[in-house]
């Protein structure tokens, strides 16, 4: 099953703020819903333990993380791909930076989810809901996580 989503939100943090949290991986595993664990690879790469319920199932998914086609303070790809007992996910999103002045940034993002084996077939027309609350619950935790750093 294939689901794609967009949004272009306002984050109250200037451009360089923003692009430095998308590079840390603890920040973006941070964001993720489910999240357990995560393991830094190199700069670009990790591997995030995620635990997500769906209905009666509780599903252990390793999501192997890359970042790429990286053009510093204004563009990167993202992949996320992983397993879990007898199913599959990847997530590729692409995330574009756009400072409207010094303190504010328009971050655009699309993201298309491609879910296989068992969760896409139990999970049937619920999962697209899913998949699209899942995307804006790490954004919103993300953009949270920007806009009032520690």
């Amino acid at each position: 099953m294939n689901f794609s989503f967009a949004g272009t939100p306002e984050v109250l943090a200037p451009v360089h703020r923003i692009w430095n949290r998308l590079l840390d991986p603890q920040a973006v595993a941070h964001a993720g819903p489910g999240v357990d664990r995560v393991d830094v690879v190199d700069a670009q790469h990790f591997k995030v333990l995620t635990i997500l319920k769906l209905g009666a199932f509780k599903l252990s998914f390793t999501m192997n993380v890359e970042l790429f086609d990286l053009i510093p303070e204004r563009e990167l790809k993202m992949k996320a791909k992983g397993k879990a007992t007898g199913s599959s996910i990847e997530v590729v999103s692409r995330i574009r930076l756009e400072p409207l002045d010094e303190q504010r940034t328009r971050l655009h993002w699309n993201a298309t989810t491609d879910i296989g084996g068992i969760v896409a077939r139990v999970g049937g027309q619920r999962l697209e809901g899913l998949a699209q609350e899942l995307t804006q619950r790490f954004w919103d935790r993300f953009i949270k996580g920007v806009e009032s750093p520690s």
